[in-house]
C-alpha cells in the first residue's frame, strides 16, 4: 500500500511472510520504498501529456504525432473529425496503413523518413491531392516538425495537414477569368484602354496601340 507522511513524502509498504528452515511462518517482513521522486516524475509526465493534448485539440488543423517508424502516437480532435478515424484505429497504426490506402502517399512517407535523418527540424511542405472520406477529393499541404524534448529517447514528428482546396479553387477561378479577360481584350475590334482612379493606363489592347503610334511604354503613363 502507498502511504504519505506528514512532510509530503510517499512510501510503498509491502509485507511478506517470513519462514524458518522448517517452512513454518515465524514472522512478517516489512519493506519500505521511498517513491516520492517517482511519483513526482509520473505526475509531471501526466501533466505534460494532458497539457500537450489540450493544446493540440485547440488547433483547428488536423495534427498527428509520429514515431520513427511513422506509427501514430496521438492525434488531435480535428484529425479524427476530418478523416473519420476512431482513436483505436489510429493509435499505434503506421501512417500508410490508415483508412483504405489514401495515406499511402510515397512522396509524403519519403519526406517524413528523410526528416528524421535530416539535421533540420522541419520538413519542406508538400502539396498533395488526396481522398478524404468525409468531403471527397481535397488538396492538402502537409508540414512536419521534429519534437525535441529533454530526456526523450526517441524523436517524434508533428505532422500537420492544412486543407487548401478552397484556396486553390479560388486561384484557379481567378486564372481562368484573367485568361478570358485577356482573350476578350486582345481580340476586341475596338481600342480598349484600362485606366485606374489616378488616370494611369493599366492595360491597352493591340487594336488601340496604333492610335498612339505603337508607344511601347504606354502602360503606366
Amino acid at each position: 500500500r502507498e502511504v504519505r507522511t506528514s512532510d509530503g513524502r510517499w512510501f510503498v509498504l509491502r509485507t511478506a511472510p517470513s519462514c524458518g528452515t522448517d517452512g513454518k511462518v515465524s514472522g512478517v517482513v516489512l519493506t519500505v520504498t521511498n517513491v516520492t521522486a517517482f511519483r513526482a516524475s509520473v505526475e509531471q509526465a501526466i501533466y505534460e501529456r494532458e497539457y500537450t493534448k489540450a493544446i493540440l485539440n485547440t488547433v483547428i488543423d488536423p495534427l498527428v504525432v509520429l514515431d520513427g517508424d511513422l506509427r501514430v502516437q496521438t492525434a488531435n480532435k480535428a484529425f479524427h473529425s476530418l478523416f473519420q478515424f476512431s482513436r483505436d484505429e489510429v493509435q499505434g497504426t503506421v501512417l500508410r496503413d490508415l483508412g483504405r490506402g489514401e495515406w499511402d502517399i510515397p512522396d509524403l512517407l519519403a519526406r517524413l523518413k528523410g526528416a528524421f535523418a535530416a539535421e533540420s527540424n522541419e520538413m519542406e511542405p508538400l502539396e498533395v491531392d488526396m481522398l478524404v472520406p468525409t468531403v471527397g477529393h481535397r488538396t492538402m499541404i502537409f508540414s512536419a516538425r521534429k519534437l525535441l524534448g529533454a530526456g526523450r529517447r526517441t524523436e517524434l514528428i508533428l505532422l500537420t495537414a492544412e486543407d487548401i482546396t478552397d484556396r486553390r479553387r479560388a486561384e484557379r477561378t481567378i486564372r481562368e477569368r484573367t485568361a478570358q479577360f485577356e482573350i476578350l481584350l486582345n481580340e476586341a475590334p475596338l481600342g480598349v484602354y484600362l485606366v485606374d482612379d489616378q488616370f494611369r493606363v493599366r492595360a491597352v489592347n493591340p487594336t488601340a496601340l496604333p492610335a498612339f503610334g505603337n508607344i511601347p511604354d504606354l502602360v503606366g503613363r
